[in-house]
């Protein structure tokens, strides 16, 4: 994406160098970010390059080219009213804004000579973003679901077992899709090595009853060695083709369980309902962090919503034992206490 860039705007030897170096050196090597995370931040940068290219280049009067002094408080402010203006919600905004942040910190590393620039920079406000939904599926949700993918075709096969094992193993949809064969291992204890956010491996650990059937799956379809999951060419799936098939036995699914119609199931709606289904278990919160492969309880804590189900069942224990108060107080009331019901405590 750079390097198309590169072709089609002036920007000069300093600045360019910079970003080569963030892209491809400092982001995959000092810190470790996944290839969606860079591509995220090359997006950024040339988004922007390529605004400042269009309104007329660069602010130096000397130079046409573009430098880095360009990334500057009053035209990124500019550059984000106008990506908002044409339907960037203010998440996408906020990421974007993030972006340049970091590149920005990385090259007053590199030359303290831009540190007031990076300062005026930083001084940028997030904007405020709505509260992302928290929808997961219920237990005969889930079901319903599953028991739409009819059929022994390889392809309900494989479908039937790419929601299953998202499902169990919580696993981003980036972390399935990279699943491998070989990173699975079977035994009295059976877990998943995953590669999960900022390179990172962990173990999921799997029921007795899930590791045999991906035993089984990997047998019928003579997986020794790689992808797990893969598409009718032999690749990788990618993460719209995964979540297309979710919509897929999701919309079957609605038309026998109203319930889903209000709902927007993806990739990500399986995995928190895992970690809820967890929750609801009485399952430690420090354990389902782990599961899930958070650096920090907080985020696991914001991650998670208690279920309808507990909420209607903690207000109807609350409303009998409201009930049972008013009831006791209301029979006081019309006859006599009794000197033993007098020294009995009034609440129950």
């Amino acid at each position: 994406m750079y390097s198309e860039v590169q072709r089609e705007i002036a920007i000069d030897e300093e600045l360019d160098g910079l970003i080569d170096k963030f892209i491809n050196v400092h982001l995959p090597k000092y810190r470790g970010c996944s290839k969606h995370t860079i591509k995220s931040y090359e997006t950024a940068i040339c988004q922007f390059l390529s605004w400042v290219s269009d309104i007329g280049g660069s602010i130096s009067q000397e130079s046409k080219s573009i430098g880095v002094l360009d990334f500057n408080r009053n035209q990124i402010t500019e550059w984000l009213y106008f990506i908002e203006e044409r339907g960037c919600c203010a998440a996408t905004r906020n990421q974007r804004l993030a972006a340049l942040r970091s590149f920005f910190l990385f090259v007053t590393d590199q030359n303290t000579a831009y540190m007031e620039n990076y300062y005026s920079i930083e001084r940028i406000r997030w904007k405020k973003t709505p509260t992302p939904s928290k929808d997961f599926l219920d237990e005969e949700e889930l079901k319903c679901i599953m028991n739409c993918i009819e059929g022994r075709t390889d392809t309900a096969i494989k479908h039937y077992m790419l929601l299953c094992v998202l499902y169990e193993s919580g696993a981003r949809v980036h972390e399935l899709i990279n699943m491998r064969a070989e990173n699975i291992t079977h035994g009295k204890v059976s877990y998943i090595k995953i590669l999960g956010k900022g390179q990172k491996f962990r173990n999921v650990y799997i029921s007795t009853n899930i590791s045999l059937l991906i035993k089984e799956y990997c047998r019928h379809f003579e997986i020794k060695r790689g992808y797990l999951f893969t598409n009718s060419s032999g690749k990788p799936l990618s993460e719209a083709g995964v979540n297309f098939i979710i919509k897929k036995y999701v919309n079957m699914a609605a038309e026998k369980m109203p319930s889903l119609y209000g709902k927007k199931v993806t990739a990500h709606t399986l995995r928190r309902s895992k970690a809820t289904h967890m929750l609801q278990n009485n399952m430690n919160l420090v354990v389902i962090q782990h599961f899930l492969g958070h650096e920090s309880l907080k985020t696991t804590e914001q991650y998670l919503d208690i279920g309808i189900r507990d909420m209607v069942n903690a207000v109807n224990i609350s409303q009998t034992a409201r009930y049972t108060t008013y009831q006791f107080w209301n029979d006081c009331y019309w006859r006599e206490v009794s000197e033993e019901e007098q020294k009995q405590p009034l609440l129950c």
